[in-house]
């Protein structure tokens, strides 16, 4: 009998507590625009590696998750004039005597960035040698329901992922 008032007592409070009804607070602000499932990381490149044949980068990049490595897409842009201009990687940069090649690979948290010249009698320099500036790296990690949602869109083209996706600088 202890047990079935106790229980019975729970229940009433229980029901007494869930019926109560009071003003409703003012509306929150609205929060920012954004996109969860298209992240970008942004970088100041001060410092290049050398391990003949490239210079090379190494960047942390939490946002690559498991998922996004395995289908989703990871896009590298660089900049060589403080983010006025984005060229996409792969990236060939030509200049009299030779070419430079910039390529990228990724594993999940990680995107290193290659600089090579193709000219075999020379190392070349680094990048930010060549424009006589820090090179800005930007990464944009991509979930694949977003790729499927979005056939139209240019990656090729930061200006427009950024303007689609409403990434933030």
């Amino acid at each position: 009998m202890k047990k079935f008032k106790l229980l019975f007592y729970a229940a009433s409070v229980a029901v007494f507590l869930g019926s109560c009804t009071g003003k409703n607070g003012a509306p929150g602000a609205t929060g920012p625009q954004g996109n969860a499932n298209v992240q970008s990381a942004a970088f100041t490149v001060t410092s290049w590696g050398y391990n003949s044949p490239s210079y090379y980068v190494t960047l942390s990049v939490p946002a690559l998750t498991a998922s996004i490595n395995s289908s989703g897409a990871v896009d590298v842009y660089m900049s060589f004039d403080n983010g006025t201009t984005w060229n996409t990687v792969p990236y060939d940069y030509y200049q009299a005597g030779g070419d430079y090649l910039a390529t990228d690979y990724y594993t999940t948290g990680v995107v290193t960035v290659n600089w090579t010249y193709n000219v075999s009698t020379s190392t070349g320099s680094d990048p930010n040698s060549v424009f006589s500036t820090s090179t800005q790296i930007k990464v944009v990690c991509v979930a694949p329901s977003i790729i499927k949602a979005n056939p139209n869109v240019n990656w090729k083209n930061y200006n427009e992922v950024q303007r689609t996706f409403n990434l933030k600088d």
